[in-house]
C-alpha cells in the first residue's frame, strides 16, 4: 500500500487554514493516548491501525474474534503472528537470491573486471551459491529470531496484545 500522493506536495491555504485544527486534534488524541487503560472484563483484539479501507483490518478482525471465541491460547498466538509474517521475509530472501543470481547472465558479458587483475585476458564473472545462500539463509533465522522474540514478548502482555501485529 502506498502513502498518499498530498504528503510530499507543498503546504497550501487549505493546510495552512487547517493547521490550528489538526494541532488540537493531535493534542486532544496525544492527552488520551496518555491515559491509563481500563479494564473491560473482556478479550479485546485490536487490528491493524488507522488505514481506510483496503488494508484487510475486517476479514482479520473476524478471524480472531472465531480464533478467541474457540480458545486461541497464548502459543497459538505466537504460532499466528509467525505464520503471518514469516512469508513477506522469505519472499524478499529468495528475490533477493534470485535477483543476484540474474545478475551474473545479464550483466557479465558487459563486466570488464580485466582492469583489477592486471591482465589483458577477460576475468570470468560466475555466481557463488553459496555467497548468496549464506545471507539469505541468515535473513531468514533473523527474520525469525525476531517474530518469535516479538510474539513472546507481546504473549507476556496477554493473549489479545499478541495479535496485535497486522495492517
Amino acid at each position: 500500500m502506498r502513502e498518499p500522493a498530498f504528503w510530499w506536495r507543498k503546504a497550501s491555504l487549505a493546510s495552512g487554514l487547517l493547521a490550528p485544527a489538526a494541532a488540537c486534534y493531535g493534542a486532544i488524541a496525544a492527552r488520551r493516548m496518555a491515559r491509563q487503560g481500563s479494564r473491560v472484563g473482556v478479550p479485546v483484539l485490536c487490528v491493524g491501525n488507522f488505514t481506510l479501507g483496503g488494508a484487510g483490518k475486517t476479514p482479520l478482525a473476524l478471524t480472531l474474534a472465531r480464533l478467541s471465541t474457540m480458545g486461541l491460547g497464548a502459543g497459538q498466538g505466537r504460532l499466528l503472528v509467525i505464520t503471518e509474517a514469516l512469508p513477506p521475509v522469505l519472499a524478499a530472501a529468495v528475490a533477493g537470491a534470485v535477483c543476484a543470481l540474474a545478475l551474473v547472465p545479464l550483466l557479465g558479458p558487459v563486466l570488464d573486471l580485466s582492469v583489477f587483475t592486471g591482465s589483458g585476458a577477460a576475468a570470468p564473472v560466475r555466481a557463488d551459491l553459496a555467497a548468496l545462500a549464506i545471507p539469505a539463509a541468515g535473513l531468514v533465522v533473523l527474520g525469525v529470531a525476531t517474530l518469535s522474540a516479538q510474539a513472546f514478548l507481546a504473549s507476556r502482555r496477554g493473549a489479545a496484545s499478541a495479535l496485535r501485529i497486522s495492517g
